[in-house]
């Protein structure tokens, strides 16, 4: 008589790694990632202007958190302190490193959230201005000879 064997439970399935959105420094940086700007930093010049002010003009640095904070931008040019990225609406604009934080976004993430966005974007104007000209020209069809 053989021994009965102990029952080996089902193993559990396993979740997906999370990855978290990273600080970068800039020199960590390279063409491809996927960045979100964290929090941008300002310079205002404050000058006295009340009647008991006597102290002279000074520059104060305020850091504020840009509405689009979680989008991904993809980096697709490097020239220290400045990068080029792509937006999610496919246009590319330039971020001075002196005055934004960024945060490095996982690749997988970038891609998704990317793909996401645009799938959301409602259409361009110049596809909605194609289409009124097609049904406008498509009412004048057989009014030429008159």
């Amino acid at each position: 008589m053989q021994a009965a064997r102990p029952v080996q439970p089902e193993p559990l399935p396993v979740a997906p790694a999370v990855e978290a959105a990273r600080p970068v420094a800039a020199e960590d940086l390279r063409v491809g990632d996927y960045v979100t700007v964290a929090h941008t930093h300002y310079q205002v010049l404050l000058i006295p202007d009340g009647p008991g002010e006597h102290h002279a003009p000074r520059v104060e640095r305020l850091t504020a958190r840009p509405r689009e904070t979680g989008r991904p931008r993809k980096v697709v040019g490097i020239a220290l302190p400045y990068l080029l990225v792509e937006l999610i609406n496919g246009k590319h604009t330039t971020l001075d490193l002196r005055a934004h934080a960024l945060l490095k976004l996982p690749h997988a993430y970038g891609q998704l959230a990317t793909k996401r966005f645009k799938a959301n974007r409602p259409p361009k104007d110049d596809d909605k201005k194609s289409r009124k000209r097609k049904k406008h020209h498509k009412g004048r069809k057989g009014k030429k000879g008159r």
